[in-house]
């Protein structure tokens, strides 16, 4: 199952303890809904198509059983909502990538 952002949209000055970013979701290529953090440190939003709220239980299953984050000795359980978020982030990180190497070298 493939999971990809499209649309997506970050508010850096407005991220104050989480990504300020609001994106439209697929799945497989189709439209799965939206997702949206107002970067307060909140739960990320998501708000699943009507079309899809049959394929939302399996979308969750398959999330569930993505391998977990091991962060500094803790291991974090992943989920849909995690998901995003750390799809959301490898965005951010792309996007600062592209931009130092369009007039920097990058060691």
């Amino acid at each position: 199952m493939k999971i990809e952002l499209k649309n997506f949209k970050h508010s850096a000055f407005a991220s104050e303890e989480t990504l300020c970013y609001e994106a439209k979701v697929y799945v497989d290529g189709k439209l799965f809904g939206e997702a949206k953090n107002h970067g307060r440190g909140g739960c990320t939003n998501i708000w699943v198509e009507p079309s899809m709220r049959e394929v939302q239980p399996l979308v969750e299953a398959y999330c569930k059983n993505l391998p977990p984050l091991e962060v500094d000795g803790m291991t974090l359980p992943m989920d849909l909502e995690f998901h995003i978020d750390l799809l959301a982030e490898q965005k951010v990180r792309e996007k600062q990538l592209k931009r130092s190497l369009s007039n920097k070298i990058v060691v």
